[in-house]
């Protein structure tokens, strides 16, 4: 029975749409790629019923059946319907799917944005006093540690401020 087996597709996109937005995975786009596969066959298979039901109703040895042809042609094309819903839940679950994937590799970008921006300073500082150039505060005795102060506050300073503007 189609009605079914359409029964059991909705099932199986609930389950996939979940899947989905719970827990993205390469597992959740090999099921919507399977049951839209399976669709298309779905599809093609209630097409073919109802070219059938279409030749059958033209028939004039089945004249007296006629009105059970037009029933049996009002249900395919339901399911018909159906199956293209089933298609557009299936391309709205992999849509969620790259929406929910594309937030978790923005939010990976942050954090690795924001390291980089805490390290760069105290990375230019010692970059530029290891060039045994002249500068200010080299020939200090007690340079190094006034530089390791200079760039702890600035690493604090930064920090601070990415609390502040919320971007940590």
């Amino acid at each position: 029975d189609y009605f079914e087996l359409v029964n059991a597709f909705e099932d199986d996109i609930d389950a996939a749409e979940e899947s989905a937005a719970r827990q993205p995975s390469t597992k959740s786009t090999q099921r919507i790629s399977e049951l839209k596969m399976k669709l298309i066959y779905l599809r093609k298979a209630l097409m073919g019923d109802h070219e059938v039901l279409l030749s059958l109703a033209k028939s004039e040895s089945l004249l007296k059946e006629q009105h059970m042809f037009e029933d049996l042609n009002i249900e395919i094309k339901q399911l018909v319907g159906e199956a293209e819903v089933c298609s557009e839940r299936l391309n709205n679950a992999l849509y969620i799917y790259f929406a929910s994937l594309s937030a978790r590799l923005n939010e990976v970008m942050n954090s690795f944005t924001l390291l980089a921006s805490l390290f760069i300073i105290p990375m230019f500082v010692t970059s530029a006093y290891g060039m045994n150039l002249r500068l200010p505060i080299g020939q200090h005795p007690h340079a190094f540690w006034i530089l390791m102060l200079i760039m702890t506050l600035a690493v604090f300073m930064m920090i601070i401020m990415f609390r502040v503007k919320k971007w940590a």
